[in-house]
């Protein structure tokens, strides 16, 4: 009877490991935008001159320094942007993928790798190094939608959300302040590369209808991520769908909104920050 007892142990057990072996995730796991059924509408090649494939390169406020956009070669990816931030400036960003032109209502995808290094040691206050940008003229009443933020060894991912098209530019500071939601953050290295990708459909809706309102997604290694408010404006509140795999707020503000890469921020001006993107493509579903 022992016996018998036993093998039925020993069959029931390897019948769960089968099963816990042969168990498929249904997440979807992606590392580029090329696994996405869309058209790929552009690609940030290195081997080009940045004016061909970037708008602008943004070095102001750079109070008598010199940030630079070079392209090095890494054992990892090959040729790679460098954007390079040295202390004393405030921003050292390529910006607007040349030749998009933006729809309201559509929705893409935005993928790359990235990693950074910064040279001093302690780095708390940290800084955007992903923005996704408004221009100027037109309603506006965000002035970046959403950015990417490091520091202190965490990158985060944060919302803004909607004033009116005239009090952002009363009182900016208090209106980032009161309209940021954290919905996302992660310890992350320096000098290890990471795969992004963001998936946005594109709303300059401002209401709470999630079926008009815009959306943020994000694949990070690819992995699709959990959202979670971390912390709230006490002006504003993205809306989560039920899994938290999505975020419903307004991604188009102002005449367009547009993607910028690098290091940006008033508190980044102490450190000499070094950003490296590779492999940038937009695709539109």
């Amino acid at each position: 009877m022992q016996k018998v007892n036993f093998l039925i142990f020993l069959t029931c057990f390897f019948c769960a490991c089968i099963i816990k072996k042969t168990t498929v995730s249904t997440e979807a796991v992606f590392t580029d935008t090329s696994q996405i059924a869309g058209k790929l509408i552009w690609y940030g090649n290195p081997d080009k001159p940045y004016k061909d494939v970037f708008v602008n390169f943004n070095d102001e406020d750079n109070h008598g320094t010199t940030p630079t956009l070079t392209t090095i070669n890494d054992p990892k990816y090959g040729k790679v942007w460098k954007v390079y931030k040295p202390s004393g400036a405030k921003r050292a960003e390529i910006s607007r993928a040349k030749g998009y032109e933006q729809h309201d209502g559509e929705t893409i995808y935005i993928s790359y790798n990235w990693k950074i290094k910064v040279k001093q040691k302690k780095f708390k206050t940290g800084c955007a190094v992903f923005q996704w940008k408004t221009e100027g003229g037109g309603d506006v009443r965000q002035n970046y939608p959403f950015n990417l933020t490091y520091g202190n060894g965490v990158l985060s991912l944060n919302a803004y959300g909607p004033g009116t098209s005239t009090d952002w530019w009363k009182n900016p500071g208090k209106n980032i302040a009161t309209k940021k939601n954290t919905i996302w953050k992660k310890a992350v290295p320096q000098n290890q590369w990471q795969n992004i990708v963001f998936g946005i459909k594109v709303s300059s809706y401002t209401g709470t209808d999630t079926t008009k309102l815009g959306y943020i997604e994000f694949w990070f290694n690819g992995v699709k991520q959990t959202f979670n408010v971390d912390n709230s404006g006490i002006d504003y509140r993205v809306i989560l769908s039920p899994d938290k795999k999505r975020a419903y707020h307004r991604t188009l503000d102002g005449n367009i909104t547009y993607p910028k890469w690098g290091a940006y921020g008033g508190s980044s001006i102490p450190y000499d920050i070094t950003a490296y993107v590779s492999d940038l493509k937009i695709r539109r579903k």
